[in-house]
């Protein structure tokens, strides 16, 4: 039975470490898991929080 993993990828990880998203599939897959992404995924709005703007973040995590 193949393992369905669902695989998450923040903008800041894919423009600043884009190699460990794709080692991290790699490895996955290597251990018998099915990597699948959410083709909606919207902003996780990551950037807003670790500037400070939470109230903002919020407002972009629900639309």
């Amino acid at each position: 039975m193949t393992k369905q993993v669902s695989f998450f990828v923040t903008c800041l990880g894919d423009a600043l470490f884009p190699e460990i998203g794709i080692q991290s599939v790699q490895l996955l897959e290597k251990l018998g898991c099915e990597v699948n992404f959410n083709p909606k995924q919207t902003c996780c709005a990551q950037p807003l929080v670790n500037s400070g703007f939470h109230a903002k973040a919020k407002k972009s995590m629900r639309t």
